[in-house]
């Protein structure tokens, strides 16, 4: 089958240009162009000629299962990739927010014993209590008004998120550095990483199906299903 074609004769039968189709489903129309001519070349990057092609199938009233499918045969995942990235086992949402608090809290009391024998009074912080700012430590901030979580502690330079949608589909805009970055939905087994040099600002549609990776740990899902939360990553804090 030729993936192409199918699209062009798809679209053609229903009377529509590739402007139309673009300002309709917001792909752009070079990358409408490409996948016609199957110059996935062309295309960002593996992830997103997938994720085009899902959307632009879907659009047309074509089985997307199919055409990715045939996709995967013909063009299958370089050992090499980069955006071969693996999720691992998928545990259950409870049982990663639970293995996650419980380090969160065991982390902070042993912090506060370490450094604060007699104890510092009330500071708002969005550190762990006790925590060295000499040390090459990285902190996520909360950006959400509605309370503050225990931020996870990472050592290494700069910030790397990889985020993957285990299940269902989740919106996802991302900024690197102040830059919008991406903007887009994501499907269940997809990833995508993202590296940045200070920091790296999230928006997830759906959080409760979003496993996410910061600086190589695991801080398992930022929220729950259906409801949108913003997070922000910042790169670890060199000695001055």
């Amino acid at each position: 089958m030729n993936i192409g074609n199918v699209l062009k004769e798809a679209r053609e039968t229903k009377g529509l240009s590739l402007e139309a189709i673009e300002e309709q489903t917001n792909i752009r129309k070079k990358y409408l162009d490409a996948l016609e001519n199957e110059n996935y070349e062309l295309l960002p990057g593996r992830v997103y000629a997938r994720g085009f092609l899902r959307n632009y199938a879907s659009f047309l009233g074509l089985d997307h299962r199919i055409i990715l499918k045939e996709f995967d045969q013909r063009y299958p995942v370089p050992i090499t990739d980069s955006e071969q990235i693996s999720a691992g086992p998928v545990k259950t949402e409870r049982s990663i927010r639970r293995n996650f608090m419980v380090g969160l809290v065991a982390i902070a009391l042993i912090a506060y014993i370490v450094y604060n024998p007699i104890g510092m009074g009330n500071q708002d912080s969005e550190i762990v209590p006790g925590a060295n700012l000499n040390d090459n430590t990285g902190i996520i901030a909360e950006e959400q008004t509605g309370g503050k979580d225990n931020p996870v502690l990472t050592q290494g330079k700069g910030v790397r998120v990889v985020l993957n949608v285990v299940e269902q589909k989740s919106w996802i805009s991302v900024e690197v550095d102040g830059v919008q970055t991406f903007q887009g939905t994501v499907y269940a087994g997809e990833a995508k990483e993202f590296k940045g040099t200070e920091k790296i600002s999230l928006r997830l549609g759906n959080p409760g199906v979003v496993n996410v990776e910061y600086n190589g740990s695991s801080v398992g899902f930022l929220g729950d299903k259906g409801q949108p939360v913003s997070k922000e990553f910042v790169a670890p804090i060199e000695n001055s």
